[in-house]
């Protein structure tokens, strides 16, 4: 049994866990809320016990429960001083305000929550004068992807909390999922094993039912999801070795070795960025290279290969060159068509 010191040093763990729960004014957090969140942050309590701990701290410092309808809910107080560890500096403001921008995605819920206190302290800190130079950096700085521009497809706020928690605490979802270009959601159950965002699109690497082969399945897809109280079942998974396979290329984990001739200039920023550890690039002919990798057998692949169009030619594996063959066939037919120019 902990010591009397140790308890009371837990205590104050906890309310000062608590304190940086509670959201500010108009917004409110319920006991459940709270509790949820304590839990994340790895405090064992009760809802009874974070009632408790919120009439206590209410008589000491700025917080509101708004009791006019259950469940109820808490609040700091609109003009409360922010509770932070005093003197949030410009570059910890900078740094705050670079996380929400492009890591919220990748947050549970419940510790946005509890970051959603020092996301305003930021905002606030990096729209003073001494704020200058962090302030301008925000105007200097963006994260772009090598692609086409897509915009993010809409997401369940609530459907999204259900993940990022069952993920956080390693729990099993109950979840209606749309397979793409099906027009009915079928009921899961899930194992989450992680969460990966591949351009504007979220997915949840998880196990169904009691499969043991992984699947991606889009989080924008996902309905009415509810957290279980049963946990995953343990599988051997690395998230890192799981993309390496090339399966948020939409790959089934099998390799190749790749031989394609590219034209030089079509080839100079692969000397920069490889496609892979044992890359070789050989002069093939005047302005003409060799490459050599291996690589993933994606979809993606074929996609970036296609997308040079005559400055490279696939020559190995017989396989992929044949399928760009017949892809290149089919392209020429359509665009040859000048009757078909005429009717559209």
């Amino acid at each position: 049994m902990p010591s009397g010191k140790q308890q009371a040093a837990d205590t104050l763990k906890r309310h000062w866990a608590l304190l940086q729960a509670i959201p500010r004014q108009p917004r409110m957090a319920t006991a459940t809320d709270l509790q949820g969140t304590l839990t994340a942050a790895g405090f064992a309590v009760t809802k009874r016990t974070v009632e408790r701990d919120l009439q206590t701290l209410s008589e000491s410092f700025a917080l509101v429960s708004n009791e006019r309808s259950k469940p109820f809910g808490w609040s700091w107080k609109k003009d409360a001083p922010a509770f932070t560890v005093p003197g949030l500096s410009p570059a910890g403001a900078l740094a705050f305000h670079l996380m929400q921008k492009y890591l919220e995605p990748l947050l549970p819920v419940s510790m946005l929550r509890v970051l959603t206190p020092h996301f305003e302290l930021a905002d606030k800190v990096l729209g003073g004068e001494t704020a200058l130079p962090a302030r301008s950096w925000m105007k200097k700085v963006r994260v772009v992807y090598p692609s086409q521009l897509l915009l993010p497809p809409k997401v369940d706020r609530n459907v999204y909390a259900a993940i990022t928690e069952a993920l956080l605490n390693e729990r099993q979802v109950k979840t209606a999922y749309a397979p793409r270009g099906e027009g009915k959601s079928k009921e899961y159950t899930l194992h989450p094993l992680g969460i990966v965002q591949r351009g504007p699109v979220s997915y949840l690497v998880a196990t169904a039912y009691d499969y043991e082969d992984v699947r991606l399945y889009a989080v924008h897809r996902f309905s009415g999801t509810e957290v279980l109280d049963a946990p995953v079942r343990k599988v051997a998974f690395d998230l890192d070795a799981y993309i390496a396979s090339g399966a948020l290329g939409f790959g089934d984990g099998d390799m190749i070795r790749l031989e394609a001739v590219f034209d030089e200039n079509a080839a100079l920023h692969l000397y920069e960025t490889p496609l892979s550890n044992d890359q070789t690039i050989d002069a093939a002919g005047s302005s003409r290279v060799r490459l050599r990798a291996s690589v993933p057998d994606t979809p993606q692949l074929f996609w970036w290969l296609l997308s040079f169009g005559e400055a490279v030619e696939v020559r190995k594996p017989v396989a992929l060159r044949r399928k760009v063959v017949e892809t290149v066939k089919a392209m020429a037919t359509i665009y040859s068509s000048s009757a078909r120019l005429r009717t559209s």
